[in-house]
C-alpha cells in the first residue's frame, strides 16, 4: 500500500509541472493569436506602417502598394501658351499631356506611363505646395559679375535685391551658373566658373537666408553672353546668372 502511495505521488509530482507548462503554453499561444495588427501610418500615405517599404514618404506624396514614392509625377501646368503639351515617355511607351492640370504617373522604366488624369489646382497644391507657394509666381532672374573671383562692385550692390527675393518666398528653388570669358585653358575655366557659382551660395548662406533647394553648375567658357572669338578678355562674359523661383 505504501508503495502504490508512493508512486501516485511520484506521478503527481510529475504531471503538476506539466499542467503548469501547458498553462504557460496556452497563454502565450493566446496572446499571439489576440495580437492586435498594427494600425500605425506614420508617413500618413495611407500604407501601414507595417507593410510600409517606405515609412518616411512626404506627406501627400503619391505612392505605390508598398508605400514608396512613384518614380514619376508628370504634370502640366497653365503656361499662357495657346498649345500646352508635353510627352512623357520611357522604354515601354509614351503618352502626350495637352491639358493644363493632367497627370500622368510612370512607376519605373520597366512600367509603361498611365493615361493621363485631370487634376484640381487645389489637389496638386496640396500635394506639392512649394508649387502653391512658388512656381506660380513668378520666376526672377539676375546676372552678377566679377573679376576673378570676386564681385565687382554693382555687383556687389545689385545682391542685396537677390537677397530680398529670396527673402520673401517660401521654400525658394535656386539655380546658379558659373560662366567665364574666352581666356585661358577650358578645363580651368570650368573651374573658374563652378568657383563663381559656389561664391553666389556662399554670399547666400552667410546671410541665413532659407531655401527648399539650391543647385550649382558650371558652364565655363561656353553660352557667352557677348559672342568672341578664343583668348578674348571680356567683362560681360565673367559672371553668374541666378534663377529664383
Amino acid at each position: 500500500m505504501n508503495f502504490i502511495k508512493t508512486i501516485i505521488s511520484y506521478f503527481l509530482l510529475f504531471i503538476i509541472p506539466m499542467d503548469l507548462l501547458a498553462v504557460d503554453l496556452y497563454k502565450s499561444i493566446q496572446k499571439v493569436i489576440h495580437r492586435e495588427v498594427p494600425s500605425q501610418d506614420v508617413d500618413s500615405d495611407g500604407v501601414l506602417d507595417y507593410l510600409d517599404d517606405c515609412p518616411d514618404s512626404f506627406i501627400n506624396t503619391s505612392v505605390n502598394a508598398k508605400g514608396c514614392a512613384v518614380a514619376a509625377f508628370v504634370a502640366l501646368l497653365p503656361n499662357g501658351k495657346k498649345h500646352n503639351a508635353i510627352v512623357v515617355e520611357n522604354e515601354m511607351g509614351s503618352v502626350e499631356v495637352d491639358k493644363a492640370y493632367t497627370f500622368v504617373r510612370m512607376g519605373s522604366q520597366d512600367e509603361e506611363p498611365t493615361e493621363p488624369e485631370a487634376i484640381s489646382k487645389a489637389e496638386l497644391d496640396k500635394m506639392f505646395p512649394f508649387i502653391a507657394q512658388n512656381i506660380y509666381k513668378k520666376a526672377s532672374r539676375y546676372t552678377l559679375y566679377f573679376s576673378g573671383t570676386h564681385l565687382r562692385s554693382a555687383s556687389q550692390r545689385k545682391i542685396k535685391v537677390i537677397y530680398q527675393d529670396i527673402e520673401k518666398r517660401k521654400n525658394p528653388i535656386i539655380k546658379i551658373v558659373g560662366y567665364t570669358d574666352s581666356v585661358g585653358n577650358e578645363k580651368k575655366n570650368l573651374i573658374l566658373g563652378d568657383k563663381r557659382a559656389k561664391k553666389i551660395k556662399k554670399l547666400i548662406d552667410n546671410e541665413g537666408l532659407k531655401y527648399l533647394q539650391i543647385t550649382l553648375e558650371s558652364m565655363g567658357e561656353k553660352n557667352q553672353k557677348i559672342k568672341t572669338k578664343d583668348e578674348v578678355d571680356e567683362t560681360l562674359n565673367r559672371r553668374a546668372e541666378i534663377l529664383i523661383q
